[in-house]
């Protein structure tokens, strides 16, 4: 299992609507991509406010930058989405997860 740093950081990518938003976006276009322009477009998004979130969501490593030609296609790592959906099923599910505390009475 990675260990918890790595692990906040791949769930940080996340962690903002805007990048949830490129999320989606770029999931219904997961096989062609979307080149930068056409992204901010679609969402709406400045682009310097885009750039910063596609920044976070490289540096967790869910984000690929593929060239094709003089275009720079923006793809998911599909491979470490799911690598992020087996961490958090295994952190949730893990035994190291102790009991709920009781409820208190008021």
């Amino acid at each position: 299992m990675k260990d918890d740093t790595e692990i906040a950081g791949l769930f940080a990518a996340f962690a903002h609507p805007t990048r949830i938003a490129v999320l989606r976006c770029l999931l219904k276009h997961c096989c062609s991509g979307r080149q930068f322009g056409e992204l901010s477009s679609e969402l709406g998004i400045s682009p310097s406010t885009l750039k910063h979130h596609l920044d976070e969501m490289e540096r967790a490593g869910v984000l690929a930058r593929e060239a094709q030609g003089r275009a720079t296609i923006l793809k998911l790592d599909l491979d470490a989405l799911a690598g992020a959906a087996a961490q958090l099923s295994r952190l949730c599910c893990s035994a190291e997860i102790g009991q709920q505390p009781a409820a208190r009475n008021p």
